[in-house]
């Protein structure tokens, strides 16, 4: 009896009257519904050939049209706003933009587009005014700098914006409100400009570290200091920081990329933003070049060439050390992964000769002024147990050196720790391989493009010159 009163799945063929689809027998064919759903596509197609725009609509008031542009087409529409402000101050009626007002009374829904556009209400924004001459320069600086992004392809967000001058913006809610200003004076999206918005978002656990015991002492002292509690943002943070016992710092943001960090900026830039105040005592280059020529000749008649080491007789050899540029060190990797993988095929294993970093193994020359390390060498083979992490570490060091000489990107010590936090461990063993590293490569530090950054505590803004 129990197998007769289990139900059966419904056969989808079947027209048994146990069917629970009451108005299957309404439904029309497959072909005609296909039939109708074409004759539909087909008239919607006759109706609308191309999208709907505000020029074919018959508004009452008239309205500017935004689109959205590529870069390329922002950039031009800048050139063109400079070149028609140009020849307003040449005709001598000063430097204005004309600015649409983004009030509600200026503001209109347009059901077939759904959207909400601007009508063609605008206000002056004179330089000549006192009223309105700082929101004129905010407008003609990020001006400048959305052409920038567009010239050179690259998207920042608010916040980035606002940092490139602090002293000028003030606060961000300026810099924001200028921004839009911008969008409807080129009739472009805020998007068009390179420029997102971004929330201040939760910080990547590769990026955080456990708080030490003076971490967190640091942490409460900073907490009953009385400028730190005028601010309670501060507070708010740093109560955050101490309840939660994870700390992160701004080189963490290595573990996603050395792209991510300020590139050294490029001597030959001419920036607006240039804050080195002694620019115009700088003589011409031509000058400047003509000096250095007639330095290095009259160094060239004292001394024929360099002193090295190879012209000195030591009493024990000695291995020479030089400031490489990155093309050559890129190419020493390169020629010492070569090295290695013949080993690996002759059956010798993988390891790395180190020179010797310990005092008995330094000579100091003074003929040349330095200290220089002799030939003691040991050995750091990848199959053994007491060297394997090390060896490790080696090869990413060299890796990540690698990649920095192929892209020239200059990072600090404690960068190179946060590629790799589960690896190094500790900053003192990532910073003791690329000593050896660079012994093994017989070039300077500074030459694998990593320099040494002292740790610093710091609140609050910060605002650096570069003099």
């Amino acid at each position: 009896m129990s197998d007769r009163r289990k139900r059966r799945r419904p056969d989808p063929d079947s027209d048994s009257e146990s069917d629970t689809r009451p108005f299957k027998h309404l439904l029309k064919p497959d072909a005609t519904i296909l039939s109708s759903l074409r004759t539909l596509a087909s008239s919607a197609a006759a109706s609308s050939s191309k999208t709907l725009t505000l020029s074919d609509l018959r508004l009452s008031a008239a309205c500017r049209e935004v689109s959205d542009l590529p870069p390329s087409a922002v950039q031009s529409a800048i050139e063109s706003l400079a070149v028609s402000l140009a020849r307003s101050i040449l005709s001598g009626q000063g430097f204005s933009f004309t600015v649409p007002s983004r009030s509600s009374a200026n503001q209109l829904y347009v059901p077939e587009l759904d959207r909400i556009v601007l009508k063609d209400k605008t206000s002056l924004r004179p330089y000549s005014s006192v009223s309105t001459v700082r929101k004129t320069t905010i407008t003609t600086r990020i001006l400048h700098l959305i052409h920038q992004l567009c010239l050179k392809n690259i998207h920042v967000t608010k916040r980035d914006l606002f940092y490139t001058d602090v002293k000028l913006f003030q606060d961000q809610t300026q810099s924001d409100a200028v921004l839009d200003d911008v969008s409807c004076i080129l009739g472009c999206t805020r998007s068009s400009l390179n420029v997102v918005a971004a929330e201040k978002g939760v910080i990547p656990e590769q990026c955080r570290l456990p708080m030490t015991e003076q971490d967190i002492k640091t942490g409460k002292d900073l907490l009953e200091e009385d400028f730190v509690k005028k601010n309670p943002g501060w507070v708010e943070e740093l109560n955050l920081m101490v309840k939660s016992k994870q700390k992160a710092e701004i080189q963490a943001l290595s573990s996603f990329g050395f792209q991510r960090k300020r590139r050294r900026p490029d001597p030959d830039s001419d920036s607006e933003s240039d804050t080195r105040p002694f620019k115009h005592l700088l003589k011409p280059d031509a000058t400047i070049l003509s000096s250095l020529r007639t330095l290095a000749s009259s160094a060239a008649a004292s001394s024929s060439k360099t002193l090295t080491l190879s012209d000195l007789r030591l009493s024990a050899a000695c291995r020479e050390v030089s400031d490489l540029p990155p093309s050559a060190v890129q190419s020493a990797i390169e020629s010492l992964a070569v090295s290695l993988a013949r080993s690996i095929l002759s059956g010798q294993g993988f390891s790395f000769t180190v020179p010797s970093r310990s005092s008995a193994n330094q000579l100091y020359v003074p003929e040349l002024d330095r200290i220089v390390l002799k030939d003691k060498t040991s050995l750091r083979p990848y199959s053994s147990v007491s060297t394997v992490r090390k060896t490790t570490i080696t090869t990413r060091i060299l890796h990540l050196i690698h990649q920095l000489c192929l892209k020239n990107i200059h990072v600090t010590k404690r960068d190179l720790f946060y590629t790799d936090v589960k690896l190094f461990q500790d900053q003192t063993q990532s910073d003791a391989v690329l000593d050896d590293v660079s012994c093994i490569l017989g070039c300077t530090r500074s030459s694998l493009n990593v320099v040494a950054a002292e740790k610093g505590v710091v609140v609050g803004r910060l605002i650096f010159s570069d003099n």
